[in-house]
C-alpha cells in the first residue's frame, strides 16, 4: 500500500522506474515470494515495474550466493527508493537433519549486511522450511519438530543482532500439532513460531475465502493470537498450477477472481491490528495469472 509516482516526483524531482503505469492500488499490504533470483540480473526493471504495478510492499528475495552481491545492491536500492521492503529469502525441509545450508545462508547474511549501504540492506529474513516434507516428521516427530525450533529460534536471534525483521512461513494446519521438548517447552506449534518471530507468513491456500475450509477460518487462530501477543500475520494465496487439486490456487481462475476473494478476506480482518495483509505466491506465478 504506497504512495506512488507524483510523490517521488515531488520529493525527488524525477520518476521511478514503474511511474509509466498505474498502480493497482490496494486497501492492504501486499508481498510476493521472488524464487527465480536470476529475475534480478537479467531483468530488474521488469521485476519492478510489476511490483510497483501491483502495489506491493514486500518482497522475499530468494538468497543465490551464486549472484554477485552487487546485483542485490542494485536492485534493493531501486527498491527501497520505490517504498518495497526486501527480505532475505531461503529453506529447506533437509536443514533439520544438515545445518550446512542454514549456516551457509547466515553466513551470507551477515557479510552482505555488514558491506551494504543503509539503502542496499535487506529489511529482514524470511525462512520458508517446511520441516513436514522431511521423512523425520514421520518417523522422530518430536525431534523434527526441536530441529525446526532450533533453526528458527538462531534466525530470529541474528535477525535482531543484525537490526533486521523475522519472519517465517508457516502452513495453516500448525495448529493442530504440538511439541514437547526440554528446550522449548510444550505448546501448540503455530503459537512457538509467532512467539518467536516479528511477523508470520501462513499459507492459508484456498481459492475461496468463505465457508468451512476457506481461507478466513483456515487463518483465524492465527490472526487471533497474533492479535493477543502484539505480532504480525500475512496471509498468503497461491497462483501456481496444482493439478492435484481444485481447491488450493488461483490458477485458471484469474487475477480478478483472486481480488475479489482476498478482499473478502479483508473484509473479516482488515481491521484487526495484527493482519498484515497478503502475500501472493509467487512473482513468476503471479506474473503468468494476469497474462
Amino acid at each position: 500500500m504506497k504512495l506512488l509516482g507524483l510523490f517521488t516526483f515531488l520529493l525527488f524531482g524525477h520518476f521511478s522506474t514503474s511511474d509509466a503505469v498505474m498502480a493497482d492500488e490496494t486497501k492492504w499490504n501486499q508481498a510476493t515470494w521472488l524464487w527465480h533470483t536470476s529475475n534480478i540480473v537479467e531483468a530488474p526493471d521488469e521485476v519492478l515495474q510489476f511490483l510497483n504495478q501491483k502495489d506491493v510492499d514486500s518482497v522475499y528475495l530468494q538468497i543465490n550466493r551464486d549472484i554477485d552481491p552487487t546485483s542485490y545492491m542494485s536492485f534493493i536500492k531501486e527498491a527501497t527508493n520505490d517504498g518495497i521492503s526486501v527480505y532475505a529469502l531461503d529453506g529447506s525441509k533437509k536443514w533439520i537433519s544438515n545445518r550446512e545450508g542454514f549456516d551457509l545462508f547466515l553466513n551470507w547474511v551477515e557479510k552482505y549486511q555488514n558491506f551494504a549501504a543503509d539503502e542496499e540492506k535487506f529489511s529482514g529474513i524470511h525462512l520458508d522450511v517446511e520441516p513436514y516434507l522431511h521423512e523425520m516428521w514421520d518417523t522422530d516427530y518430536q525431534n523434527a519438530i526441536l530441529q525446526y525450533q532450533n533453526i528458527l529460534s538462531e534466525a530470529a536471534q541474528k535477525a535482531k543482532q543484525w537490526d533486521m525483521l523475522f519472519a517465517a512461513d508457516i502452513p495453516f494446519w500448525y495448529d493442530t500439532k504440538y511439541f514437547d521438548n526440554e528446550t522449548y517447552g510444550k505448546g501448540l506449534l503455530h503459537k512457538w513460531v509467532i512467539d518467536t518471530s516479528d511477523e508470520i507468513g501462513i499459507m492459508a491456500y484456498r481459492n475461496f475465502a468463505e465457508g468451512s475450509n476457506g481461507i478466513v477460518e483456515i487463518s483465524n487462530n492465527e490472526i487471533q493470537y497474533a492479535k493477543e501477543v502484539g505480532k504480525k500475520v500475512t496471509i498468503g494465496v497461491e497462483t501456481k498450477e496444482i493439478t492435484s487439486y481444485d481447491h488450493i490456487s488461483f490458477y485458471g481462475l484469474g487475477e480478478e477472481k483472486m481480488n475479489e476473494e482476498v478482499t473478502k478476506v479483508y473484509d473479516q480482518f482488515g481491521s484487526i491490528d495484527s493482519f498484515n495483509g497478503f502475500a501472493i505466491h509467487s512473482y513468476k506465478y503471479w506474473k503468468a495469472l494476469g497474462e
